[in-house]
């Protein structure tokens, strides 16, 4: 009940601040009043008795200070009087302002842009794809070469057998096909992504028209469009699903078209989708899962793990290969720390630019400061401590440096 009554009077004090000091200006009066006319009545003369009132409680506007300074709301209401003079200051000063917020704005701007790429490119899933703190890529690294290698179709069959630890397992190619795209007369170029035929299915990628192709659907020549594609080339236009467009010198059948959220596992974003059919011993996969429930990423690289040295003590895969798990993302984990190098690079540049603006900003500031000498000395004249200079030039700083990341923020955007 004490937090309710004081916010309540803090609330009061913020919003009828006139009010509220007109009363303290009234009270404070009649006290004063009454102690002179007690005195008075006691004897002693009106002038004495003023001054003797004025030792003993102090002077009023004094104590209505004191009084502002301690009543609840007191600091959120300095703090709203520094900044709406640190705004007056700024606009008077257009030109040191704008230099001062343009020079953090692009320290801020780039420093967010490179920050929000890597962390949508190595941090989270590619988007569009249900639950996707669930997915996982499945890595396998050759003992004695540097790097991770990319997985034949055999060993996506094995893996997809014996793993015990993950719900379900797909496999995609990383290079897009390029192929010549014929329908209605007309031709053109299209990149293709080739996945295995329960790709959608296991990334819970629902059709937004006709629908995706599943398990079933391993030898039928079908497509499913990016909504992107569709959209460009066939003018969004429902009735190209079940119609007939020729690949590869072949027809292939439009299943159907995926939402305009989903781009595909990797940056690159394809124009559609087929299902691997043929040329499979030659296929180079990623291999990714998802995992079952309740199933940790560490317990889902354990079981991994002992695919793999089964799969290395097989006749058929004579190889001594290293097999794990890692989070699933838009830069594949072969091609992951090449990524995390190039943009910390890049990070490193942007936050050594951002630190060159801070300091050229803070040079102007203290260049300012300077010509604020008489402003300063006027307000410790008429009784401003030290303190309160502090959190006044804080405040200013506070509210320049706001402004250039707004700034830079909607630069970035």
């Amino acid at each position: 009940m004490r937090a309710i009554a004081r916010f309540r009077a803090a609330w009061r004090n913020l919003l009828y601040r006139d009010p509220v000091d007109r009363d303290l200006d009234d009270e404070l009066a009649a006290m004063f009043d009454t102690a002179v006319e007690e005195r008075v009545h006691a004897g002693v003369d009106l002038a004495e008795a003023r001054r003797l009132t004025n030792l003993e409680l102090g002077r009023k506007d004094s104590i209505a200070t004191e009084v502002r300074q301690r009543r609840a709301g007191a600091g959120l209401d300095a703090f709203l009087q520094d900044a709406r003079y640190g705004a007056r200051v700024l606009r008077s000063n257009p030109i040191f302002t704008l230099t001062a917020a343009l020079s953090l704005a692009i320290g801020i701007g780039a420093t967010t842009t490179i920050f929000t790429i890597a962390n949508g490119l190595l941090l989270r899933a590619a988007p569009g794809a249900a639950d996707p703190d669930s997915l996982v890529d499945i890595v396998r690294a050759e003992k004695g070469r540097f790097g991770l290698s990319l997985s034949p179709y055999a060993d996506y069959l094995e893996v997809r057998q014996r793993v015990t630890t993950l719900d379900s397992v797909y496999a995609y190619q990383l290079d897009l096909e390029s192929l010549s795209l014929r329908q209605g007369g007309g031709a053109e170029r299209v990149f293709a992504g080739i996945v295995t035929p329960n790709y959608f299915t296991v990334l819970g990628v629902s059709a937004a028209a006709g629908r995706v192709f599943g398990e079933g659907d391993a030898t039928e020549a079908l497509v499913v469009l990016s909504h992107g594609f569709w959209t460009r080339r066939f003018n969004a236009d429902p009735a190209i699903v079940g119609r007939a467009v020729h690949l590869k010198g072949r027809p292939y059948v439009v299943a159907g078209v995926v939402p305009a959220q989903f781009r595909g596992m990797t940056v690159i974003a394809p124009d559609l989708w087929l299902p691997i059919s043929a040329n499979l011993d030659s296929a180079k996969l990623i291999i990714g899962g998802r995992l079952k429930p309740g199933v940790t990423r560490a317990q889902a690289a354990a079981g991994v793990s002992a695919v793999g040295r089964t799969l290395g003590r097989d006749r058929r895969f004579p190889r001594d290969d290293e097999w794990t798990v890692t989070f699933s993302s838009p830069i594949p984990a072969i091609l992951r720390g090449v990524a995390a190098a190039f943009l910390s690079l890049l990070m490193i540049l942007v936050s050594l630019v951002l630190l060159i603006a801070c300091a050229n900003v803070a040079g102007i500031l203290l260049a300012r400061a300077t010509a604020r000498r008489r402003e300063i000395a006027v307000r410790v004249a008429i009784g401003a401590g030290r303190a309160r200079l502090v959190r006044q030039l804080l405040t200013e700083s506070t509210m320049l440096f706001g402004l250039g990341g707004v700034v830079g923020a909607a630069w970035r955007g």
